[in-house]
């Protein structure tokens, strides 16, 4: 393991540029970089493990400059290494500014799929930010339809999904997508409100 180090150490900062938003991270891996500088990685490992105990929970990684280098296959061979402490974490992983290297990872035929893509900082942070909300939903989701009070036929109707992908969603045989967690979560939300708002007040006749 490597050794933790202060997201806010200066070696650090001055490489990557660690900017935070949240639970998300957006690094700018550097254009000037030596493919046999295991520093720099040992570094990036360093401060991914320090910002996951800190509470990151996704990582944005900024390649624009990195992107500018003439040699898009020793860059890609790069960019793949620096991938590894993140997803060896099982945290999140988005491109920013990264068209080029989708399109030189499907030139390789490179196991697996790059990470997702996005040409906008808000898009790249917002997509993990739904996907780690999604995740925190999902681990009680289950319980929260059980202990609703609602009838699966209820929440379905109001959700707009089928009350049999709903039932085994509650009954734990199906884990949700991040959109229907999401969905299933606010749909509970609403009935809530909406059961509360239509009590009768205490001491009513």
């Amino acid at each position: 393991m490597a050794e933790a180090i202060d997201p806010g150490d200066e070696s650090f900062r001055r490489r990557f540029h660690p900017r935070t938003f949240g639970d998300v991270c957006v690094l700018a891996l550097p254009e000037n970089f030596n493919q046999g500088d295991s520093e720099a990685l040992s570094l990036l490992n360093a401060g991914v493990e320090s910002m996951l105990r800190a509470g990151i929970g996704g990582f944005v990684f900024d390649l624009t400059q990195l992107s500018r280098r003439a040699d898009l296959e020793e860059s890609l061979e790069y960019l793949v290494r620096c991938m590894g402490p993140v997803l060896r974490s099982g945290a999140v992983l988005n491109w920013l500014h990264g068209s080029r290297f989708v399109q030189e990872w499907k030139r390789l035929r490179l196991l697996g799929a790059p990470p997702d893509n996005f040409e906008t900082e808000r898009e790249a942070i917002e997509e993990i930010q739904i996907v780690l909300k999604a995740a925190r939903i999902r681990t009680d989701l289950a319980q929260r339809v059980l202990n609703s009070g609602m009838s699966i036929k209820d929440i379905a109707n109001v959700a707009g999904l089928f009350e049999s992908d709903v039932r085994r969603i509650a009954e734990g045989r199906d884990e949700p997508s991040d959109r229907v967690a999401l969905l299933i979560a606010s749909t509970l939300d609403s009935l809530r409100m909406k059961k509360s708002s239509t009590k009768e007040p205490e001491g009513a006749a």
